[in-house]
């Protein structure tokens, strides 16, 4: 399980079933990690951003696969941003607060 700004994700359907009876609260949705990014779904299994590390450094953005393949957006949409709590920071704040969630959750 993975928590950013206070929402939790579950790896698997049963931790976020565990998650309805613990003290601590529900989970937010799921998530998938896979070598250079992790996905960020609802809980309906629908994926909504994407923490990536790349050769261009690391970024927080939206997804959706609504029509496919997965597609990246360039950021994150203002309701991804007010989730996140980012919407109050500065540039420079995003860029730190990114590279330190990408350090600690992408190997």
């Amino acid at each position: 399980m993975i928590e950013l700004n206070g929402h939790k994700f579950a790896k698997t359907d049963s931790e976020f079933i565990d998650s309805l009876f613990e003290q601590g609260g529900t989970c937010y949705g799921f998530y998938k990690q896979y070598k250079n990014r992790i996905i960020l779904q609802d809980q309906h299994h629908k994926p909504f951003a994407a923490l990536v590390r790349n050769h261009d450094g690391n970024h927080f953005v939206s997804c959706t696969d609504h029509y496919g393949p997965l597609r990246y957006s360039f950021a994150l949409t203002s309701q991804d941003e007010k989730l996140f709590a980012l919407d109050s920071m500065g540039y420079m704040a995003k860029c730190e607060y990114i590279d330190q969630l990408a350090n600690e959750l992408i190997n």
